[in-house]
């Protein structure tokens, strides 16, 4: 805007005190709805106020509705030269070492990666970099730039975070928030043409399913940089930059689901299905068994530890011997096999607590199922496949679950009831 130019909008804010509270619970059902129906969420503007001055505005009238979950502002444009032209707002630096960056590495990761976890997109500086020094880009998911820094060692960079909405960049780029609108975003918002002589960006390897580097120069006849793709893992990049191979190594280009990943997406997988899926269902069958027993109705109030102990070892079970399945790309192929490497192995050991042969026999479908849906899930964590692939098998798939759900539920209600 020109100077003293009104930027007038409405939006919804989290209230304070009291009222916090109660909107919660509502955006909760919101949420539910929302999901229900596959639509995208709305996204509160949370801290939005600290950003008003920096930016070069100030608040000229202010009025809120329902407690100030809904707020109207008009802003005026300070006229301030510094304040006129992209660039002139950087992050603030943003500390990646320490035991508070470790414990935001852990919440990133083991907590299902189901939370969005965002650092303000923008220009960061890895050790002292100038004109001349070479350009990182990657994504505004927290535990990918504390990842990028460390694995940089200092090393003089400029690290570009996009607003990738806060995700990681392998989906970020599967889910379009890691592509050319936010890469040409990123580059114009923070002047960066202006601040390096550098016209390359070394993006990574992978961002590129949702980066078409032939686009670039379509969408913003003004982008003067060229795109090169770096290694896959942040490790690799300073010896990346330092010897910029004509031809990246294997190992700089191949992503392996090795060991040390399978472990951390075991934990990561799981307790995003917990998170988004078992946990509630599993509480309230706990709950409801409980008050049965009490009552002298139900003996069996241990049945909700153990299909979650079931989910945790099905989900132990894909990870790590995930290598095996590499005769095939399809998973529901996968899906299938490890349902029945789950239902062998965990009905061997059903048999081996209740003593039942009935018993065994009405949970094993249940056992496949966990499977055969905890395969499918996992196929993100992979990459072994393409959202392509997966797309391509979504359907069948869908209709196979339903199918086994609904026959697996009932026969292990049966089993229960039977033993």
């Amino acid at each position: 805007l020109k100077p003293n130019g009104r930027l007038i909008f409405a939006a919804e804010f989290v209230p304070k005190g009291f009222w916090k509270l109660l909107f919660k619970i509502k955006r909760w059902r919101y949420k539910k709805k929302l999901r229900r129906l596959k639509l995208r969420s709305t996204f509160l503007l949370k801290w939005f106020f600290r950003y008003i001055e920096p930016i070069g505005f100030k608040i000229n009238s202010k009025k809120d509705w329902k407690h100030g979950t809904i707020q109207a502002l008009e802003l005026i444009k300070v006229d301030n030269k510094e304040t006129n032209k992209p660039g002139y707002y950087q992050p603030e630096p943003k500390k990646f070492k320490g035991i508070v960056s470790q414990l935001r590495i852990y919440r990133s990761i083991y907590t299902g990666q189901v939370d969005l976890v965002p650092i303000d997109p923008g220009l960061y500086k890895s050790g002292n970099p100038d004109k001349t020094s070479p350009i990182i880009v990657t994504a505004n998911y927290e535990f990918t730039y504390i990842k990028v820094m460390r694995d940089l060692k200092g090393l003089d960079a400029w690290v570009l975070c996009v607003d990738s909405n806060g995700i990681n960049v392998w989906c970020a780029a599967r889910g379009n928030d890691f592509g050319n609108n936010q890469l040409i975003e990123a580059v114009e918002a923070t002047g960066l043409r202006d601040i390096t002589e550098k016209k390359t960006l070394i993006l990574p390897q992978l961002s590129a399913g949702g980066v078409a580097t032939p686009e670039l120069q379509k969408k913003s006849k003004n982008f003067p940089f060229r795109v090169v793709f770096g290694p896959v893992w942040s490790k690799d990049l300073p010896e990346f930059i330092n010897n910029r191979p004509a031809r990246k190594p294997d190992t700089m280009k191949l992503a392996k689901f090795t060991l040390k990943h399978r472990f951390r997406g075991f934990i990561t997988h799981t307790t995003f299905l917990l998170r988004k899926i078992f946990l509630l269902p599993l509480i309230a069958l706990f709950l409801i068994s409980l008050v049965l027993n009490l009552m002298g109705l139900f003996e069996k109030f241990w049945w909700a530890g153990e299909l979650l102990l079931w989910i945790i070892f099905s989900n132990f079970l894909i990870t790590f011997l995930f290598p095996i399945s590499k005769f095939t790309r399809r998973f529901i192929y996968k899906g299938i096999f490890f349902g029945l490497v789950n239902a062998i192995a965990l009905g061997a050991l059903t048999y081996i607590l209740h003593t039942s042969i009935v018993y065994m026999f009405l949970s094993i479908a249940f056992l496949f199922w966990i499977s055969f849906f905890s395969t499918m899930s996992l196929s993100g964590y992979t990459m072994a496949t393409s959202p392509s692939e997966i797309q391509e098998e979504y359907p069948i798939f869908s209709l196979i679950n339903k199918i086994l759900l609904t026959i697996s539920l009932i026969s292990m209600v049966a089993g229960i009831i039977l033993l």
